[in-house]
């Protein structure tokens, strides 16, 4: 049975912070809001801080879910990390932004993963 869509975002986000885990990195928040914005998924990468956009499609559509991170988008995110890193007084570290593509299947439950790195800059 098809899944609204705010549950089924929470689960792709959910399947990607312990993905992002399985790879080593330490998920610091989730779901960050700032009047800028909102960042689905902020880790740690070693000294890194890690920004993460997830975006999910089901497997089969036209596009991927990545491209759907519109120049606009990205400029938020980067704005929100800025808020961020200025609300928990974190300086200047080293960050990165990536994309969590989410490929959903029939029953709109994630199925794979693909992690663009520096997917943007700031």
């Amino acid at each position: 049975m098809p899944r609204g869509t705010s549950e089924v975002g929470l689960a792709a986000e959910q399947t990607v912070c312990r993905f992002l885990r399985h790879k080593g990195l330490r998920i610091v928040a989730t779901r960050f809001r700032s009047r800028r914005g909102e960042i689905d998924i902020i880790a740690r990468d070693g000294a890194t801080y890690v920004f993460v956009e997830v975006r999910a499609r089901q497997a089969g559509a036209p596009y991927r879910p990545g491209a759907t991170v519109t120049a606009a988008k990205q400029r938020n995110v980067i704005r929100t990390a800025e808020a961020y890193l200025a609300a928990h007084r974190l300086g200047q570290p080293p960050c990165r932004f990536d994309v969590a593509e989410v490929f959903l299947d029939r029953d709109q439950r994630p199925e794979r993963i693909e992690l663009i790195e520096n997917a943007f800059t700031a």
